[in-house]
């Protein structure tokens, strides 16, 4: 707002700046509004082959305007005459640039002490801007660093609680694998107790079944002994006796 403020002062003082440089031009029109009613007519033109000089003029009387140059320009009310309008013009176009100029640098001045008191103005905005901003920053910078270590509070504090629920979890899980290893465990004692039981007993069986096969074989072996040594004896018989063998 006060950017476009600045730029509409500025606007208007080249505004006033460039009418009065039109009315000192045009020799101040706003004076002789009174005139224009009366036509532009009755114009004498004089160029520098009547007077000497380098300008030409312009003279118009019955109300209407007198010119001097470019730039120069006064009205009477009377008929005209050379000398007359010229020492007229001279007077009339030196007291006017000089009150125009006079006037322009007033103008300036004041223009010139405004823009120094605008600029003063955004000066101390454009400071008090940068301190709010620094005051801001600040203030975000430590909302962010309350914020961060909060949050590392709170990422510390859900840390240690999964720690913890974690230990719980591993301590629960391995009670249950140390009671399912104790289960086993004792089923396989058992198991193995009864297949100990099982051998032992099918050791017994088989080793009474041993000895009675061992018993049988000897008793059968002593039987074939016995018919061997019977045997023996009758064909020793025989031989030291045939006719008793033959007689029978």
């Amino acid at each position: 707002m006060k950017c476009g403020l600045f730029t509409i002062l500025v606007i208007i003082a080249v505004l006033v700046v460039v009418a009065e440089s039109y009315g000192r031009r045009y020799g101040g029109r706003h004076y002789y509004r009174h005139m224009k009613r009366y036509g532009r007519r009755h114009v004498y033109r004089y160029s520098h082959k009547h007077y000497g000089g380098r300008h030409r003029y312009i003279h118009r009387y019955y109300g209407h305007r007198y010119g001097y140059g470019h730039k120069h320009v006064y009205a009477h009310g009377y008929v005209h005459r050379p000398s007359i309008i010229h020492s007229h013009v001279h007077v009339h176009g030196h007291v006017h640039s000089h009150a125009q100029v006079h006037h322009n640098i007033k103008i300036l001045a004041k223009l010139n002490k405004h823009l120094h008191h605008h600029v003063q103005e955004h000066k101390k905005i454009a400071l008090q801007h940068i301190k709010t901003i620094a005051q801001t920053a600040e203030h975000h910078v430590n909302s962010i660093e309350d914020a961060t270590n909060s949050h590392i509070e709170k990422v510390k504090e859900e840390a240690d609680k999964h720690i913890y629920d974690i230990n719980k979890a591993s301590a629960a899980h391995l009670q249950q694998l140390k009671a399912a290893a104790d289960a086993q465990i004792k089923r396989l004692t058992e198991l193995a107790k009864q297949h100990l039981f099982t051998a032992e007993k099918q050791h017994q069986v088989h080793s009474s079944q041993r000895e009675d096969q061992h018993n049988r074989h000897m008793s059968d072996k002593e039987a074939i002994n016995k018919r061997h040594e019977e045997a023996m004896l009758l064909i020793h018989n025989q031989l030291l006796h045939p006719k008793l063998s033959y007689s029978k």
